[in-house]
């Protein structure tokens, strides 16, 4: 059998309209342990209801445990490399998704990191993946240049003022991204009458 035929006899064929495995994927930041995980912690939630198959709920709350996993793992990891750093993750709450150089700024000033090290934060929050460049063409984060942090930061400084960042979509659910919580509300809220 193929994974197309055994995939949606596992899991949701889609999640809000958007093929399951693929909206998987695309917040491992294409590390396979990652797509591991988010997978283990949604049929975790499917055990505990008895259910053989992932539902899009067990998906949602699957997110939001990796999601939180992703976000302690990777500021401890920060703050092992830039001990000034530590924390900084969690200046992003509540962020939009997409900042301009003056908003990741403040962001990273409001956190304490001092303009001398503040490039190099930068740097990694755009070679760990949790922030991509926008550019008028399209979105890109670093496993898309194939792990080049040049590609990123050279299109990113030719933007200058203009550049905008993206925090990637798998540190919604944690960060309480301004348009997660939004997609979370119209979740929640009942439909209304015809």
């Amino acid at each position: 059998m193929s994974f197309e035929q055994i995939w949606p006899t596992i899991c949701t064929s889609h999640y809000h309209g958007e093929e399951s495995s693929t909206f998987i994927i695309d917040r491992s930041l294409m590390r396979p342990r990652n797509v591991l995980k988010i997978f283990n912690h949604a049929r975790g939630f499917a055990s505990n209801f008895n259910r053989a198959r992932i539902s899009e709920g067990d998906i949602e709350k699957g997110m939001r445990a990796y999601s939180q996993d992703l976000l302690i793992e990777l500021d401890r990891e920060l703050g092992d490399v830039l001990p000034s750093a530590k924390d900084l993750l969690y200046h992003f709450i509540d962020a939009p998704s997409v900042l301009d150089t003056a908003a990741l700024h403040n962001i990273v000033r409001e956190a304490g990191i001092e303009q001398e090290v503040a490039e190099g934060v930068v740097d990694f929050l755009l070679y760990y993946g949790v922030l991509g460049v926008r550019t008028e063409n399209s979105d890109f984060f670093i496993f898309n240049v194939a792990y080049d942090l040049k590609a990123l930061k050279i299109p990113a400084k030719r933007g200058g003022a203009d550049t905008l960042y993206l925090i990637n979509p798998a540190f919604g659910p944690a960060l309480g991204l301004k348009e997660f919580k939004q997609e979370v509300v119209d979740l929640d809220e009942p439909a209304l009458p015809l």
